[in-house]
């Protein structure tokens, strides 16, 4: 497998990237992206990076505006008791949004998980918005 700068293997340090937006979140992660797509010029690894920030981006977007709902639905609660209407009950919602917001974070592991795996074998997976994305960037 082809060396990067830092001498260590491209998928080693594509695997490094994956794992490190995994548990240290965005800065951590654009940090390596940064680093990757100023100085080494393999383009898989290129394209790991621009696909792991844009995984977290969509997955931070969908998450955001689902955690919206409870928010508008709490502004109308609040518009309904203010004409002495008391039917909505914001904790169940508050529930399943807060089920859902965990299924989609679970499942952003699961994929991080993969790509680092794969990236230690110099493969990769598919992910069709986020390639979509990718492939309108580079």
């Amino acid at each position: 497998m082809e060396r990067s700068n830092l001498g260590i293997s491209v998928g080693l340090l594509g695997a490094f990237l994956c794992f490190a937006a995994l548990g240290g979140g965005y800065i951590p992660a654009v940090i390596i992206a940064g680093y990757i797509l100023m100085r080494e010029g393999n383009m898989w690894l290129r394209t790991l990076a621009i696909r792991v920030i844009a995984l977290m981006v969509v997955v931070t977007a969908v998450v955001t505006l689902i955690n919206l709902i409870p928010d508008c639905w709490g502004w109308i609660g609040s518009w309904a008791r203010l004409f002495e209407v008391d039917d909505f009950p914001q904790y169940k919602l508050n529930s399943l949004i807060g089920i859902i917001t965990s299924i989609i974070n679970i499942c952003k592991t699961i994929l991080l998980l993969c790509l680092g795996f794969k990236a230690l074998k110099g493969s990769t997976i598919k992910l069709p918005v986020v390639d979509g994305m990718v492939s309108k960037s580079m």
